[in-house]
Order: C-alpha cells, then structure tokens, then sequence
C-alpha cells in the first residue's frame, strides 16, 4: 500500500522532538520514519482498513524502530501493557506541572506504582486527583490519577523531590473498555467526517488513548504518529494546534470537556491556515 503524492503528506519537521523521547542521538532519522508511517496511515483510512488493525501496524513499527535504533529491550515498544506504570513530571514540563497542581482536589495517602521494577513506599503523603474517560454509552472508567507527593520519594535508583507529581496511568484491566471507545468512535467518524461534531469526536478519541497508554512502552510516539495519520486520512489535513506533548495535556487536564476546549479552536485555526496557504 504505497503513498498518494497527489495528496497532502507529512514531511519530517511535523514531528517536533518531543524532550521526554529517547531518539538515541538521531531524532532527524526518528522523525521521518514517524511522518512516512503516519503518512502509511491516513493512506490505510482511505482504504478502509479497521482501525485496530492500524494500531497493530503502527504498535510493530514502533518495535521496529527501537531494534534499529538499538533502544534497550525493543520488544516492550507496541507490547499491550500488563503491568501498572505512571509518569512522572517535573520542572522541564513546568506548563504541564501547573496544569496539574491546579486540577488536584483531594488529600489521599497511599502506594502508587511510579516504574515497572520500582514501587514507590507505601503510605507516602500526597495530594491526589481521579480523572475519569466517559464512553458512548456514559460509562466513567477510572483513567488517571494525578499526585503531588509531598515528601522526597527515593525508589530503586530513583530519587524525587518534595512536588514531583505522577500521573499513575488508569490500570490494565481499564486499558480494552476506553481503547475499545475510542475504536468505536473513530470508526462512526470515518462514516460522517464531515459532521459538525467530527473535530470533537476526534479529539474525545485523542483524549481517551492517552488515558488508556495501552502500551508498555511506546504509547505516547504510536499515539502521535496514529492520530496525525488519523487526521490526514479522514480530513485531508495535517493535524496542527496540538502541543509537543499531547498525552500529557489529556492526562493533566481536568476531565474530557477541559481537553477538548483546549485543543478544539486550535486545532481549527491550524486547519484553517492550511486551507488558506
């Protein structure tokens, strides 16, 4: 399945580098290979190849590139997350950091899985949030949890400062039920892109995958190549107006209505340029 150059495609210096990637010292090799399999995607849409059987494609891609780039354990890159994992922020993603802070509304103590090999101690004092994804059907799933730990955390290797905050991705059992929606909706926006809703709808599903972080490794760089491919091939447009980080956004924010009003004029007026150009 080859790429239409009649058609609008990514180049390169769409996929900024991300500072939380590991490129292995050859980030302008990684970003090509990210605009050509997004570019593979939208190509994939327009031939009306199941979405899921995109995500396998791009979730085998990614494993590929982590062997060729000699990335440790390259087997874990598109490998279905079975373990409870988190993320953990800090001064290098400071807007993200307040974003945070500002949507914490609870006091909680307990454990919190921060690495795959290291738990953090129990019953460490933190501040605490539940964010929830909310399908087609109403149902809220427990995505993640936002904490602000509030004394040093030392675990394994790792040491953490008074404030870091973790964002503990929603557990494994949780990860089918939102992947499964966000399946759903892509595949009824493919039917109606054209629907005045379809910019919310594809930004509900951006907003629910990184909530789910279906991957052990590798979520966050499927995700962008899988949802720039997504827009492209359902809109006939890059997709623009999103932050370096989206997963972060999505799992900062402080439910699904914050992140889509975020994102959703942005994103227009990026589409908009374009269309003027």
């Amino acid at each position: 399945m080859g790429i239409r150059e009649d058609l609008v495609n990514y180049v390169d210096s769409d996929f900024p580098q991300s500072r939380r990637w590991n490129f292995g010292g050859d980030s302008a090799w990684y970003r090509k290979q990210a605009a050509n399999h997004a570019n593979k995607v939208a190509e994939k849409i327009r031939c009306a190849v199941p979405f899921v059987e995109i995500l396998r494609y791009l979730a085998e891609a990614r494993e590929a590139i982590a062997i060729t780039m000699a990335t440790a354990n390259p087997e874990q890159f598109g490998l279905a997350r079975a373990k409870r994992s988190a993320t953990h922020l800090d001064a290098h993603n400071h807007a993200i950091w307040v974003q945070a802070d500002r949507n914490l509304m609870e006091f909680n103590n307990g454990p919190l899985a921060l690495d795959f090999d290291y738990p953090l101690p129990a019953s460490v004092p933190r501040i605490s949030r539940q964010t929830y994804y909310e399908t087609l059907t109403r149902t809220k799933i427990p995505a993640t949890r936002i904490s602000k730990y509030l004394s040093e955390i030392k675990t394994g290797p790792y040491v953490f400062g008074v404030g870091v905050m973790v964002l503990e991705h929603t557990l494994p059992e949780n990860v089918d039920g939102i992947l499964n929606d966000v399946l759903q909706r892509l595949e009824e926006l493919r039917k109606d892109p054209e629907s005045t809703s379809s910019r919310v709808q594809f930004l509900t599903c951006l907003y629910g995958y990184y909530q789910a972080m279906p991957y052990l490794r590798g979520s966050a760089s499927i995700g962008s190549m899988f949802f720039a491919g997504c827009f492209l091939g359902l809109f006939e447009e890059k997709l623009g107006g999103l932050p370096p980080d989206p997963d972060l956004s999505a799992m900062t924010a402080l439910d699904q209505n914050e992140f889509i009003s975020q994102f959703l004029e942005p994103t227009r007026l990026a589409l908009l340029r374009q269309k003027l150009r």
